[in-house]
């Protein structure tokens, strides 16, 4: 019995009302804190960029789904993850600060767009979880991004932390998803490195054509 709670308790996940701090270089310097548990990016004193949240209600596993825990071991390289309809989620999500990794003018319009990284660490719960938590997750997502602020618009994003970690039973948790480096130099290039398997990404170097205003594979 006390092996089953400690197994619990390592699951579990306290999740508060966070808030999200956003530095911001342009057009003023500072931290801007807000109440709010998503993402945006302050401009002004009275506008800003709301973020579509990192969190995908696709990414989950089902216990039904796969039968046994030894199953999961497929799912390692899989990006997004079908669930029954079945099956209900309940995602709590704590996000993190958003990082301005640096601003550069990449279209010529006098205005620097902002490079920014961002992090959500979720944990969800299932309708069909077991008696102990078995079913439940804990998500983390990360993210580059390019915006032009000018527009409002996103012009790239690299999606390079998709990782979960399944209470299989009460004292087995299995791991899947992928992770993967990711620099940015001072033109404004990325690279990626390391495994990129089940992903939407290969490595190599992304960079800004300025003619068809995104971002391409050199």
């Amino acid at each position: 019995m006390m092996k089953r709670l400690l197994s619990v308790l390592v699951l579990v996940i306290c999740f508060v009302n966070g808030h999200t701090q956003v530095l911001n270089p342009y057009p003023i310097s500072g931290t801007i804190s807000a109440p709010e548990n998503h993402d945006f990016i302050q401009l002004t004193n009275n506008k800003r960029i709301d973020l579509a949240p990192l969190y995908d209600p696709d990414f989950a596993y089902s216990l039904d789904d796969f039968g046994s825990y030894s199953n999961v071991e497929s799912l390692a390289g899989n990006d997004s993850i079908a669930t029954k309809n079945a099956v209900s989620y309940w995602p709590v999500c704590r996000v993190n600060p958003v990082e301005i990794v640096d601003s550069i003018d990449l279209n010529g319009d006098g205005v620097k767009e902002l490079f920014v990284y961002r992090q959500s660490e979720c944990y969800v719960s299932s309708s069909k979880q077991g008696p102990y938590g078995e079913g439940n997750q804990q998500q983390t997502y990360g993210a580059y991004e390019v915006w032009d602020v000018k527009r409002k618009r996103q012009l790239f994003q690299i999606k390079n932390i998709r990782k979960s970690q399944v209470a299989i039973t009460t004292n087995v948790i299995q791991n899947f998803g992928y992770r993967f480096e990711v620099t940015i130099d001072q033109k404004g290039r990325f690279n990626i490195s390391g495994l990129t398997d089940g992903s939407d990404y290969e490595p190599g170097t992304y960079a800004y054509n300025a003619v068809k205003g995104v971002y391409v594979k050199e």
